[in-house]
């Protein structure tokens, strides 16, 4: 399909549009982190030292650690730019994304028939572009360290090729591709095997005769099992069963059944024995340890699965329920609340188009585009959802609903559309740019990297003689965020291999001095060389207690404890 030149220079516009937010908001948030890619990066550590068995992670999916690690060993930046690395890597998937986003909407507008004319093609591409960017920087973010981003590109490859599929009679290239697309998007993020079931049952009703989607079918089924088979293989052999991943069991039992996500000890009827608890040295307060065999930055979140070896999960229709109300209110934020705009859009030209009562049939018709979207809304509806995990479906679903609706010819509707387009991509660059502002003022008062709270904590403890490999303890903070987390730990290049956990830090510092001192000579005697607080209560800072940086957080050195310990 031949692009006019206008709708060339309006998709040049956005692509431009969208590489810079993306790029400036890869930039400002350079220095930021999440908890599951600090877990990402030390498997990534793994495929630059060559260590290929550890990629194979029951909870974490393969992709994203080997890309992390494959950029990690091309640059090989110093540690103080790792963070910012991972940032690359997420701007290139973001990059990849929005070449997918784009072979998908142009494939959309194939499957709508776009030689209508200039002006029925071109009011599709400001939409188009718009849910993009907002769905993408708003929802999935390239600040967000994790493989959502990747799971985005897969999903709107996918959806092209099925569109192509369907558009074009079923090529056997267009099978291929979607089998290749639904490989990766497994290999990135465990959900999408279920998810590439529900393409891959699509497709054989896409293509346009029963021989032709037989072939196809195979075609695609082929190409999955080559690119996902052998990790399901691996990962059958190291649980002892046949599984394409922990993760959906395990949040499962987090949310529904309300299993605690850290030092699981089997104390929940029904829920199982722990064939690798981890060790609790303490009574009160609480002290557990975790240092053996899982290594890596915070043993406990680096392999869920082995800690949870044995576990138990039970199928709880009440729970799932009440976790359906509750995800419930991320679908009306994300669909309606968060933006009124794409919602006051479609009314409009639902209104415009004249055929209100037509349109729940235009709907079915367009089945290919909202079952997708509508099964893993589904899906995640069920047990847990986080706007990162829907980004692309959210894309496609209202490209979905915009595409059932019955527009008249004319530069009229056109018009409008991008009328609307750009008051929704103004009121995102203005949402979007005010909290870029609040990052880029950070940035300029910070000056470098090194002066961000996780390089200052690292930078401490090497002054006070914490060396790389060393194990140390924490009081897990509550709450866990942006401020008070464990990404120093990663950037310093220690273990975190004892916690007092969530909730319990209080006991800790009420306790009578004695007590405190055998709390203390318990974590020693496991070859912990420090104790940090995220957080110190008032009047509890001492002389043993050494500020690191201007953070608030506190160190407290063990080491003349471990000799207490081993006379």
């Amino acid at each position: 399909m031949s692009t006019p030149a206008n709708s060339r220079r309006l998709i040049a516009f956005f692509c431009l549009l969208a590489v810079m937010l993306g790029g400036l908001e890869a930039w400002l948030s350079r220095n930021d982190m999440y908890s599951d890619g600090v877990s990402y990066m030390d498997i990534g550590d793994a495929v630059s030292a060559g260590h290929w068995n550890e990629v194979v992670n029951a909870y974490w999916s393969p992709l994203y650690p080997v890309l992390l690690g494959t950029a990690a060993s091309v640059l090989k930046l110093s540690a103080g730019w790792q963070f910012a690395t991972v940032h690359l890597v997420n701007f290139l998937l973001y990059l990849a994304a929005l070449a997918c986003f784009h072979c998908f909407l142009v494939s959309l507008i194939r499957h709508k028939d776009g030689r209508k004319g200039d002006q029925s093609r071109a009011w599709w591409i400001p939409v188009g572009y718009t849910l993009f960017l907002w769905t993408t920087l708003r929802l999935i973010s390239v600040s967000v360290v994790s493989p959502d981003m990747a799971v985005a590109t897969c999903v709107y490859g996918a959806a092209a090729a099925l569109l192509r599929i369907k558009t074009d009679g079923g090529k056997f290239k267009h099978f291929a591709l979607l089998g290749l697309a639904l490989g990766l998007g497994y290999l990135a993020k465990a959900p999408m095997f279920p998810m590439s079931m529900v393409f891959l049952g699509l497709c054989w009703f896409a293509a346009k005769n029963s021989r032709r989607a037989f072939g196809g079918v195979l075609i695609a089924v082929s190409v999955f099992a080559v690119i996902a088979g052998p990790y399901i293989v691996a990962l059958s052999r190291q649980q002892g069963h046949m599984t394409f991943g922990e993760s959906a069991k395990l949040n499962y039992g987090w949310y529904v059944n309300h299993l605690p996500r850290y030092h699981w000890q089997g104390e929940q009827p029904g829920s199982g024995i722990p064939v690798h608890a981890d060790r609790k040295i303490f009574g009160e307060p609480p002290i557990y340890t975790f240092e053996e065999p899982v290594r890596g930055t915070y043993p406990i979140w680096k392999d869920p699965a082995y800690w949870f070896d044995g576990v138990r999960t039970r199928i709880d229709p009440k729970g799932n329920i009440l976790q359906v109300i509750e995800n419930s209110d991320v679908y009306y934020d994300v669909l309606f609340r968060s933006q009124p705009l794409f919602v006051l859009a479609f009314v409009t030209l639902l209104l415009w188009s004249g055929s209100v009562r037509e349109f729940p049939r235009r709907l079915l018709r367009e089945w290919i585009l909202w079952v997708p979207p509508f099964c893993a809304l589904s899906m995640f509806a069920l047990v847990h959802v986080e706007t990162r995990m829907i980004g692309a479906y959210v894309v496609i679903l209202w490209l979905g609903l915009f595409a059932a609706l019955a527009l008249p010819p004319g530069r009229v509707v056109a018009s409008v559309a991008t009328a609307l387009a750009a008051v929704v991509i103004v009121a995102l660059c203005i949402s979007d740019l005010g909290d870029m502002k609040t990052k880029g003022i950070a940035f300029l008062l910070r000056g470098d990297n090194s002066s961000s709270a996780p390089h200052q904590i690292a930078a401490g403890l090497g002054r006070l003689g914490i060396h790389p490999g060393d194990r140390v303890a924490w009081i897990r903070p509550q709450p866990f965020d942006a401020k008070q987390n464990y990404y120093w730990a990663r950037i310093a290049d220690v273990q975190i291999s004892a916690e007092i956990p969530v909730g319990e830090g209080d006991k800790f510092w009420s306790a009578p001095e004695p007590v405190k001192e055998q709390a203390l000579q318990a974590m020693a005697k496991t070859g912990v060389r420090a104790l940090i607080a995220t957080s110190m209560p008032a009047g509890a800072v001492t002389e043993e207690w050494r500020p690191l940086g201007k953070t608030g957080y506190f160190t407290l050195m063990l080491d003349s404890r471990s000799q207490i310990s081993s006379k």
